[in-house]
């Protein structure tokens, strides 16, 4: 396991506040910044990371129909997870698609009391912070942040019933100008807008989304969808980032 020791800046009880990180795909292979945003903010909350040994979550193996590879990939991360959970860890990711997969698929697919157990200590980030933060243990001494924003919910996060969770942690950030769009999906679906015969279609469904944040003339997007980041970058040119890249910001990281 990487391990990552929080150091506690405001007498939070830190032996209490144990995360194991479940990276993803994507922070760890396209954006590792924010991979390294969140554990900053959970050492900033004096939190101690630890970052098991994984493997892909596994769901672009369960939407192309390659469950033995899903099943594989699951049993193998459920083991780690399922030891640390027992030491007392909550899990985290930052991925929405992730959290789906810990939270949902597992459980559904293996139901196992490994999956079980991941499952009920699992949380995407955003979820996380906004429990400590109702709990007074989230660190709030937050500058402003003088920026214009739209916030994008992705699809799984919908399928999750957590829709707001990154809306409710961006709203925590003093200084914004927040902007309401029409939410609708950006088309990416995945992997399906990465394929060659799909890509205009997965553009076509996403127009409408494009326009509204296009009218909405704002300095960034925020999503907490690794996917949704990259179609409405590609759609509209306007850097869209992750609540957690908003809240460094306020806590003036660098």
């Amino acid at each position: 396991m990487r391990v990552a020791r929080g150091h506690p800046t405001t007498g939070l009880p830190s032996k209490d506040l144990r995360v194991a990180y479940f990276v993803g795909c994507f922070a760890d292979r396209c954006n590792p910044q924010l991979a390294q945003t969140l554990v900053k903010i959970l050492e900033q909350n004096g939190i101690e990371v630890i970052v098991p040994e994984q493997k892909c979550c596994g769901l672009p193996q369960l939407a192309y129909g390659r469950t033995q590879d899903f099943h594989q990939n699951a049993r193998f991360n459920l083991k780690v997870l399922s030891q640390a959970v027992r030491e007392g860890y909550h899990v985290v990711t930052a991925c929405t698609s992730c959290a789906l997969v810990l939270k949902k698929e597992y459980p559904h697919f293996l139901q196992t009391e490994e999956a079980k157990l991941v499952a009920q200590r699992s949380f995407e980030i955003c979820e996380y912070l906004l429990m400590l933060r109702d709990e007074e243990k989230l660190v709030l001494d937050l500058k402003e942040v003088p920026l214009r924003v739209a916030y994008k919910a992705p699809c799984h996060a919908i399928a999750q019933g957590t829709q707001q969770v990154g809306l409710r942690l961006v709203d925590l950030v003093p200084g914004l100008t927040r902007v309401e769009i029409q939410d609708n999906c950006c088309g990416i679906g995945g992997t399906f807008g990465f394929k060659h015969e799909s890509f205009d279609i997965s553009m076509k469904i996403g127009e409408r989304l494009f326009r509204e944040i296009e009218k909405a003339k704002v300095d960034r997007v925020i999503t907490t969808c690794p996917t949704c980041k990259l179609q409405i970058e590609q759609g509209t040119g306007i850097q869209t980032i992750h609540p957690l890249e908003l809240l460094s910001m306020a806590y003036s990281m660098k």
